[in-house]
């Protein structure tokens, strides 16, 4: 630069830098820079919304949170270059430096999908991302601009958990936990509208919520009725004698009331036992479970209300869910597998989906 020691390089990294030979060895000195993700990005989204500056005075923010393959989640902010910066990671280059080896092999793996949310944000996490090949979800500090301490795992799909509870109840001895040994990935993940929930979707169709403040399990959706889901799993219900009078009782595995007439039981699927002499106690298994989707769910979203929950998936189906009781409202075949959703919050159940071009086995 004219009049002064100071020269501007550029590289493949993306980054403009500025340097000084003001140094007595002769070295450059770096003065400062800018940069962005080394590889293209995968995910952007736009932030804008009204927050205080230093003088009290009210400011309207625009930033930009993007995710590239570089394994970086980056801010931009639109009109304040000196406010970009990355969301640390922990001191990744310390690290790098100890062990010898490349920063990029101490990141986490690239990010597919992310949410954020304003509400909370100066009291909990509020940022949610889902990694390539990894079964959790993390979650982010926005204010503190780095990665939170809480990290939300997949549960393991309905069939394999019921199959480990049942395996449990008949007195299996192998240990293993329900969401022990199965290699579902996150795929998808949103942020509730009250700021409290974080819902992440896998690999084999299941949708599991969390505590954003905790990190806890809040259960599946749909909601999983297995035998060893509650506490007071048994109940008791029995065919009733010709002088009317209840005979010895069946046990049987359930989750709402703790006695049942017979003609209700029928109506929920058990075998009736009129007629048959010496009843004696037995367990009735519980309905199958199912996931939301059959293979990957590729989006999910909640509408501003904080009612709905929307999921898409490569099975085809576009499902609207309660969030209250995490049942289906309302579902769809659009006929090819969906690649992507966004749902329009402000108005109401308007979604755009991308498709790919077949439906996935």
């Amino acid at each position: 630069m004219s009049g002064e020691v100071v020269f501007v390089t550029t590289g493949s990294d993306n980054a403009l830098k500025q340097w000084s030979l003001d140094n007595l060895d002769g070295t450059p000195r770096l003065v400062r820079s800018r940069t962005g993700h080394k590889q293209p990005p995968r995910r952007i989204r736009y932030r804008a919304c009204d927050t205080t500056v230093a003088d009290s005075a009210s400011a309207h923010v625009h930033e930009i949170l993007s995710a590239g393959a570089d394994r970086q989640l980056r801010v931009f902010h639109a009109a304040l270059e000196r406010q970009n910066r990355e969301l640390s990671q922990g001191d990744v280059a310390a690290r790098a430096k100890r062990f010898r080896v490349s920063a990029d092999a101490l990141r986490l793996p690239p990010i597919v999908d992310f949410d954020m949310s304003d509400r909370r944000l100066n009291e909990w996490c509020n940022v949610v991302s889902a990694h390539a090949g990894l079964p959790m979800a993390y979650m982010w500090n926005w204010a503190k601009k780095k990665v939170g301490k809480h990290v939300l795992r997949l549960p393991a799909p309905a069939a394999q958990a019921q199959a480990q509870a049942q395996g449990r109840g008949r007195g299996s001895s192998s240990g293993s936990t329900p969401d022990a040994g199965h290699t579902q990935t996150v795929t998808a993940v949103c942020i509730s509208a009250c700021g409290n929930f974080a819902i992440i979707g896998g690999s084999l169709g299941t949708i599991a919520m969390f505590n954003m403040q905790s990190g806890l399990a809040r259960g599946t959706v749909p909601k999983r009725v297995t035998g060893a889901s509650t506490r007071s799993n048994r109940a008791t219900v029995a065919p009733r004698s010709h002088s009317n009078r209840v005979s010895q009782p069946l046990a049987f595995r359930a989750t709402r009331a703790p006695r049942l007439s017979l003609a209700r039981s029928i109506a929920r699927g058990i075998p009736s036992l009129a007629g048959v002499a010496g009843v004696g106690t037995a367990t009735v298994a519980s309905a199958p479970c199912k996931d939301a989707h059959v293979g990957r769910v590729t989006g999910l979203a909640v509408d501003a209300l904080n009612k709905v929950l929307v999921s898409a998936g490569v099975d085809g189906q576009l499902k609207l869910w309660s969030m209250d009781t995490r049942k289906e409202l309302w579902s769809a075949d659009v006929g090819v597998g969906i690649a992507q959703l966004v749902l329009h919050k402000d108005a109401g159940a308007c979604c755009g989906c991308g498709c790919t071009a077949s439906r996935a086995s």
